[in-house]
């Protein structure tokens, strides 16, 4: 057995059945690093909740690849690349979607919105139907034509679903038209709302979902399409397939799963996660610094038994190392602590949802905080705070050497 660390381990056995202010001071050192590798496995854990939650969101609205023209904002569409897209096995179907901005009006009051029209197929993949709130999703029912639409547009217009005499107006310029001052230059098409979903804040005061022919019509786009969503069994299969679709429709396209189509919310949700994790090892940092005044007074309290052990001819690297041990044991004895306490209670939450996320039920998509617990975040947690351990007990042993016995003779 290596010797700095049996010694440093009968020091921590014994100084367990000793009550003095040596053993007061290291129970409150390892209980700041428990307090702190728990706080960190929580709101790591809650972050993923959230961020998970979020995403799955996201998942519902987003493709998992879009086909978008590598210039400008339209091309024209392609029935033979779409039926190439098609005959991947791993793809379920190609839609074909226009997107553009409109001016939205219902019983005078207005909206600028993001018009998407889609083909009919859309409905048959897509997960936006999870996320309604009212009425039901609906776009094509023989010649009419509805319209769902995000919660924020249906709040901000204060559109009745089951009102059919008031019908949603949106209002577009026409592309072909050189004048942008008449009323002439304007299409103005009524369209029946059936719908309202809410997926994540910016995309429900924004997007209003509309059959692709009826998109065409107000845009004057006709053959043009803005991009192409590519529907694919799941995400792991479009990660596979992504390069063979970007071979199909050619250099002049851009391919995008969903990561790359929502990159900056994807980056703050991460960034904020890891900022946390920053300051709170910062947090865990200065807490272990009970830990030099603990291993300063232990350095103190076993001078004789130093002396004894020098005179017996251990070296001095070796006495440093017994107190560098008795610091490491500290920390790692609060990290696994703070660890299993937080993953419990991560636990405890999962299973019985105890922290509500709003005081009011309904109010949420969720009712309760989600959590997710990673492997990795436990590691990271474990290396963190070790590393703090071996830091703030280094500080106080590296005085220990030839000066210091000499002095004390």
């Amino acid at each position: 057995m290596n010797f700095p660390f049996y010694i440093a381990k009968r020091y921590a056995a014994s100084s367990a059945k000793r009550k003095n202010i040596i053993n007061i001071i290291s129970v409150i050192s390892i209980i700041a690093i428990a307090m702190g590798s728990m706080a960190l496995v929580i709101l790591l854990s809650v972050f993923n909740g959230i961020e998970s939650l979020v995403i799955s969101m996201m998942n519902t609205f987003d493709t998992p690849l879009k086909i978008e023209a590598a210039e400008g904002k339209h091309f024209p569409t392609d029935s033979t690349k779409i039926a190439q897209l098609e005959d991947i096995p791993s793809v379920l179907h190609v839609v074909e979607v226009i997107e553009e901005n409109a001016l939205s009006e219902y019983d005078n009051l207005q909206h600028i919105v993001r018009v998407k029209g889609v083909s009919p197929n859309y409905q048959t993949f897509t997960m936006l139907d999870s996320m309604l709130i009212d009425g039901k999703f609906l776009l094509e029912q023989g010649d009419l034509n509805y319209t769902v639409m995000g919660a924020g547009v249906w709040y901000f217009l204060g559109v009745n679903i089951r009102n059919y005499f008031t019908q949603l107006t949106l209002i577009a310029p026409q592309r072909t038209s050189k004048s942008s001052l008449s009323a002439a230059s304007f299409n103005r098409m009524n369209i029946i709302p059936s719908g309202v979903f809410s997926v994540q804040q910016e995309l429900d005061e924004t997007y209003v979902i509309v059959p692709l022919r009826f998109a065409a019509k107000l845009f004057n786009y006709d053959s043009l399409r803005s991009y192409y969503e590519v529907w694919t069994v799941d995400d792991k299969e479009a990660a596979k397939i992504k390069q063979q679709v970007a071979d199909i429709v050619g250099h002049e396209f851009k391919v995008l799963d969903r990561f790359e189509q929502q990159k900056t919310l994807y980056k703050v949700m991460r960034s904020e996660k890891w900022a946390v994790y920053l300051i709170l090892s910062f947090i865990v940092l200065i807490a272990a610094f009970n830990m030099i005044s603990s291993i300063s007074m232990l350095i103190v309290d076993k001078e004789k038994d130093m002396y004894i052990l020098n005179a017996m001819g251990s070296s001095i690297k070796n006495v440093r190392y017994i107190f560098l041990w008795q610091g490491l044991l500290q920390s790692t004895m609060g990290v696994l602590i703070g660890i299993v306490a937080g993953l419990f209670s991560c636990y405890l939450q999962i299973i019985f949802g105890i922290i509500p996320l709003g005081s009011e039920g309904g109010s949420f998509i969720v009712d309760y905080y989600p959590v997710v617990i990673k492997f990795w975040d436990i590691v990271f947690i474990l290396i963190t705070i070790i590393a703090i351990g071996f830091i703030t007990s280094l500080i106080p042993v590296l005085r220990i050497n030839n000066s210091y016995f000499k002095s004390k003779k």
